[in-house]
């Protein structure tokens, strides 16, 4: 019965590296590039989870600025209409 839970337990183990290892996230304030041997091969935008290769793809994030929204009183003033 030992070797079951010690099965189950390694196997849990592989698969939460092998999830790791073959994904990446990219947040909304980031874009991400992905390398191939220094050769970009794709570029997320969008935020989400993705996968990839683990071993000959190589991850570059890149920190973009979000621009702040602006309130819907200045959105308000901007097109002329009358706040009140």
């Amino acid at each position: 019965m030992k070797n079951v839970w010690g099965l189950i337990f390694l196997l849990l183990i592989l698969t939460v590296l092998g999830f790791v290892a073959f994904t990446f996230q990219v947040r909304q304030t980031e874009s991400a590039l992905v390398t191939r041997f220094g050769e970009p091969v794709r570029a997320k935008t969008e935020p989400g989870l993705y996968g990839r290769l683990p071993i000959p793809e190589d991850l570059n994030d890149v920190h973009v600025e979000v621009p702040k929204r602006e309130s819907f009183k200045e959105f308000l003033r901007a097109k002329g209409e009358r706040i009140d």
